[in-house]
């Protein structure tokens, strides 16, 4: 229902813009051999436009006027065109050709091996354009950035394909133009894999030090450098297609507009085939580098139905035997391994490339190549994910974990009593890995009869759902990938609440290792307008890596009395993290009121769909996309905002008991131990670390064993 409404909706200006080149050749064009010279100047024209429309959208206009704005400007532009053309049409001369009767009209569908190519070569260049995402993603950060570097190139090397064409039109023939293209593009596609192998360090991330300025154009010449060629040899095939079917048709009653209609219906229905063909049939059944062989095969056909004699077609397959035998495309692999990695599993699919890895005896789940979504060596801290904003309802029923990778957190629902658990999860890969090999840590979540399994957008579980939840707890979500931002704004956060039951809590926990101050404030912000009540608690008190959680609800905040005694019930079910069992556990782990921080943040602006600042600059910093910590982008500024809040009234307020204060007080000391451990600052980490064992239960740090789970400064050893 859903996508049929999408289609309806974007039918009638999806066709209007399809049908707009045809009536731009009909009205610029009369003759069919004109095809070869306007035609294809029209087209390459046609797509340079569209490269600077992808640039623009991908780079300067959301952030510059938001995305409506954005969205507004295409439209004026288009109906500045439309203006342009009917005053220009007043001053050519009117009316269409005698060549144009309706009788003609009727045979402006091409013979069928000129539909076919026509046909191949839209399937090929879609199919490839979606496969490309794939290979990119493995070394890109999927940021709109990235993507949008990915597309601007393709689309700029279609128009140097037709550019090509419009240029050699006139001293080759068309039948040995359309073959040769063809032929150059399979054999550049099945030599792809392994120009981007050796171009990439054999998938090394393609993230330094160096902000966008620097990395966008890195981005752009890996693009050309390896995709280049292909996708230069497989944009020349419809061009030149369309010069060998404008000098075919001279003297047959046909217009050029008509014989541009019919080859690009044939094109676009192959190239919404390819669109369909690549993320489900190609990377399912082929996985992504023998799929380029696949999309090869179809050039060699082109070439091969274009190539005049045929028996000039055992050149061409010959030649695609011997660069096959030589690259051999299916051979590389799917991802890069560390030194000592085995892996145990990969699923492709349109979502993307998700492994099994075991590294040191443990396992991992790893996605397109380079980030980890969790592992068995990181269970324990999963597991708090859960345990903590389950701890502070007084009696969650009906819970949901939307982003659930490994199911370690989400695992652990059934330790509180809950007899309803929803998981929301976009990559049905991440699901199915971590039902088949993380059972024994997720506690079998996936198979138990409780569980309801959802494969599916997040935003749209929500806008659809009817069901009403006591606790809905949002995993980590990588705040640069493109439409990932989205799940921090106050749109998503707004349908969580409004699917929140009486008394309900939502929580989203943040990276903050993967977070600038910026984004970290507007985050911030947004959670506080939508959950006036909300609070702050450490998911750990680590330096380098540390995680947070925002958790707000539709009523007042938890009982620490009501969460004391639920920690003492986890700790009867033999449950050992002492953080959520110990009674002032969570309280060492709170932070205080977000409210406390209103002053502060009145002045930043919200994150929302219109205005993405979260995804957009964060995007601006692949420096922190490489997976290395860096406390200074958002750790220490919220050192700074915790150091804020604790000192404010409303923190005092929110904990009334002295012990809770004194704990919640320990953290932020042990907190701030971790991070002057990470900057080499010794003596200030040592004299936080003896404050933090002061302050919290001897339990909790001065009595108790190393915790590598929790903070990154043990082995200094506790009251030390």
């Amino acid at each position: 229902m859903e996508v049929g409404a999408r289609v309806a909706v974007a039918a009638p200006a999806s066709t209007a813009i399809g049908a707009a080149f045809p009536l731009l050749v009909a009205a610029t064009s009369d003759r069919t051999d004109e095809l070869g010279s306007r035609g294809t100047a029209l087209y390459a024209v046609d797509l340079a436009g569209a490269a600077l429309g992808a640039g623009l959208t991908a780079f300067w206009l959301p952030a510059l006027l938001g995305v409506r704005g954005a969205y507004i400007t295409g439209v004026i532009m288009l109906a500045a065109v439309g203006f342009a053309s009917v005053f220009v049409a007043r001053g050519v001369r009117g009316g269409a050709s005698s060549q144009g009767t309706a009788r003609e009209a009727g045979r402006a569908w091409p013979r069928f091996d000129t539909a076919f190519i026509a046909f191949g070569s839209g399937f090929g260049v879609f199919a490839a354009q979606l496969l490309l995402h794939q290979a990119f993603g493995r070394v890109l950060d999927q940021s709109t950035f990235a993507l949008g570097a990915v597309l601007v190139t393709t689309l700029l090397s279609l128009a140097v394909g037709a550019i090509f064409v419009s240029l050699a039109q006139r001293r080759v023939s068309p039948a040995v133009l359309v073959a040769g293209a063809a032929s150059l593009a399979a054999v550049a596609f099945v030599v792809f894999p392994s120009l981007f192998m050796a171009a990439t360090g054999g998938l090394s991330y393609l993230v330094g030090g160096e902000e966008s300025a620097a990395y966008v154009p890195r981005a752009f010449l890996l693009c050309a450098a390896t995709a280049g060629p292909a996708l230069v040899a497989a944009a020349a095939v419809l061009p030149a297609l369309f010069v060998r079917a404008g000098r075919e048709a001279e003297g047959d009653g046909r217009t050029a507009g008509h014989i541009a209609g019919g080859l690009l219906a044939a094109n676009t229905i192959g190239a919404m085939t390819g669109a369909l063909a690549a993320p489900y049939v190609l990377l399912p059944y082929f996985h992504l580098w023998p799929a380029f062989l696949v999309v090869a095969v179809v050039y060699g056909l082109i070439a091969i139905l274009a190539v005049r004699p045929r028996r000039y077609a055992v050149l061409v397959v010959t030649l695609l035997a011997v660069v096959c035998a030589v690259a051999r495309p299916w051979s590389h692999p799917p991802l890069r391994l560390a030194e000592g990695d085995k892996l145990l599993d990969t699923e492709v699919s349109a979502a993307g490339l998700v492994a099994v890895i075991e590294r040191n005896g443990d396992l991992l789940i790893q996605t397109d190549n380079h980030y980890a979504l969790g592992g068995t060596a990181d269970a324990v801290h999963q597991e708090r994910q859960g345990h903590l904003p389950l701890l502070l309802h007084p009696k969650p029923r009906r819970v949901a974990f939307i982003g659930t990778a490994t199911g370690s957190s989400a695992g652990v629902a059934f330790d509180h009593g809950v007899s309803k658990l929803v998981t929301v999860e976009i990559m049905p890969g991440v699901t199915a890995a971590a039902t088949r090999f993380f059972g024994q840590w997720n506690s079998e979540v996936y198979t138990d009869p409780r569980t309801h399994v959802v494969a599916d957008d997040v935003r749209s579980f929500l806008r659809r759902s009817d069901d009403s939840f006591d606790v809905i707890v949002a995993d980590l979500f990588v705040p640069w990938r493109s439409e990932t931002g989205s799940l921090y704004t106050t749109e998503h956060f707004t349908r969580a609440k409004e699917r929140l039951a009486p008394g309900g809590l939502f929580c989203q926990w943040l990276p903050l290792y993967q977070l600038g101050a910026t984004e970290l404030e507007s985050i911030l912000a947004t959670y506080l307008d939508v959950f006036p009540n909300a609070e702050v608690f450490r998911g750990d008190f680590y330096g380098a890596h540390a995680i947070i959680a925002l958790i707000g609800g539709v009523d007042d905040g938890p009982d620490p009395t009501t969460v004391s005694t639920r920690t003492e019930e986890l700790a009867a079910r033999g449950v050992e993290d002492r953080w959520v069992t110990h009674p002032l556990g969570p309280a060492a782990l709170y932070v205080g009121p977000l409210d406390a921080l209103a002053s502060h943040l009145s002045r930043t602006p919200l994150n929302t769909e219109n205005r993405p600042i979260v995804e957009l600059a964060s995007a601006r910093n692949p420096a922190r996309h490489s997976g290395r910590s860096d406390w200074t982008t958002a750790g220490e500024p919220f050192l700074r905002l915790s150091d804020i809040i604790r000192r404010s009234e409303a923190w005092r307020s929110s904990r009334d008991s002295l012990p809770e204060q004194r704990a919640s007080a320990g953290g932020y000391a042990l907190q701030a131990a971790s991070t002057h451990w990470d900057a080499k600052r010794l003596e200030e980490a040592s004299r936080a670390l003896r404050e933090a064992a002061k302050l919290m239960p001897r339990e909790l740090l001065a009595d108790a064993p190393a915790d590598p789970t929790a903070a990154d400064v043990w082995h200094a050893g506790p009251g030390q």
